[in-house]
């Protein structure tokens, strides 16, 4: 994929994926929750998000999740607790006939919708004509795949 300019990343900090997303998009800023799932009803964050959208001239927001993450693997395996909120949304998202690309795509494509629809954040993302962009990325295979 081409290095792209003014583009955010929002990531799954224990996906340690900022070395990733560099190699692969050039630089970029990144904002993570766990399992790339934010909550988007969260005004501090959403400010923190906005302050970057505006500050930096964001003109794309990429939601991103790797197949490796740790709770993709937990939820896949059956081992998943929820102790974390993503936990939970990640259970609610999933069914028996999931592998890691299915269940991260589900997560993306949940995210993105989201973002277009929260209050705090979507009429932001409008009013800077901010486009979406869903990927999903396999470390372990050095891949990363738009999703829609």
């Amino acid at each position: 994929m081409p290095s792209i300019t003014n583009g955010l990343f929002l990531v799954c900090p224990f996906s340690q994926m900022e070395n990733f997303i560099t190699n692969h998009f050039g630089e970029v800023f990144i904002f993570t929750a766990p399992a790339s799932i934010f909550s988007l009803e969260d005004k501090e964050a959403v400010d923190e998000m906005k302050i970057i959208l505006r500050n930096e001239r964001i003109t794309d927001i990429y939601l991103a999740i790797d197949t490796g993450c740790r709770f993709i693997r937990n939820a896949i395996a059956g081992n998943n607790l929820p102790d974390f909120t993503c936990e939970e949304i990640i259970a609610e998202l999933k069914n028996a006939n999931d592998d890691a690309f299915s269940l991260s795509r589900k997560i993306v494509l949940h995210q993105l919708k989201e973002l277009n629809s929260a209050k705090l954040i979507a009429e932001e993302i409008k009013a800077f004509n901010i486009s979406l962009h869903g990927i999903v990325t396999s470390k372990k295979e050095n891949k990363a795949m738009k999703v829609s």
